[in-house]
């Protein structure tokens, strides 16, 4: 029995990451229904570390603000609202502290980690994994260097990643392609489809 297209499987990846995130929806004939970095937003946050300077032309003394990264979710809702009530296969790479990272960028993939592991309430997914990077990368056969991952999801989705982001980096975009099509797999393989 044929499914109709509004009952077929989708596929929900995620790379995590506060600036460098992304987002992939692939349906189970490896359609690309929406490929995206994560929509995020910038505010302005007082420096805790910097002591106050003088600001020459005010002639007052000022604390120096940085850019803080905020993942935007409203425009995340309204991306995955056309989705919501689908069989929905959920994959979020597991990420971790590495060696020689600073404590604020761990705090902050952290955080970004948690973020997406709470949208597993609103999507209510039929299956949801959530492999850590040498896991999922060792299994689809590419390595830590990108380009690996770029040309793999070109070959196994048939498309140019450049046609979907034309500025920046693209291995974020194709990584997670391949965690769409890597929960797609491991789905299929415990469904005996």
């Amino acid at each position: 029995m044929k499914r109709s297209l509004k009952n077929k499987v989708i596929s929900i990846g995620i790379d995590v990451g506060t600036v460098n995130g992304a987002i992939s929806i692939v349906d189970e004939d490896l359609n690309v229904l929406l490929l995206s970095k994560i929509p995020t937003y910038q505010t302005l946050v007082k420096s805790k570390r910097n002591k106050s300077k003088l600001n020459k032309e005010t002639m007052k003394f000022e604390k120096d603000y940085r850019k803080r990264n905020w993942t935007d979710f409203k425009k995340l809702g309204e991306m995955l609202k056309p989705f919501i009530g689908q069989e929905i296969v959920y994959t979020i790479e597991k990420v971790a502290s590495r060696p020689g990272e600073g404590e604020t960028a761990s705090f902050l993939n952290g955080n970004s980690l948690g973020i997406f592991e709470g949208l597993y309430s609103l999507i209510n997914p039929v299956a949801f994994y959530e492999p850590t990077p040498p896991v999922w990368k060792k299994e689809m056969g590419v390595t830590s260097d990108k380009s690996t991952s770029i040309s793999l999801s070109e070959d196994i989705f048939q498309i140019k990643l450049r046609d979907f982001l034309r500025t920046g980096k693209v291995d974020d975009i194709a990584e997670a392609l391949l965690l769409s099509f890597y929960g797609l797999r491991k789905y299929k393989e415990n469904e005996g489809n």
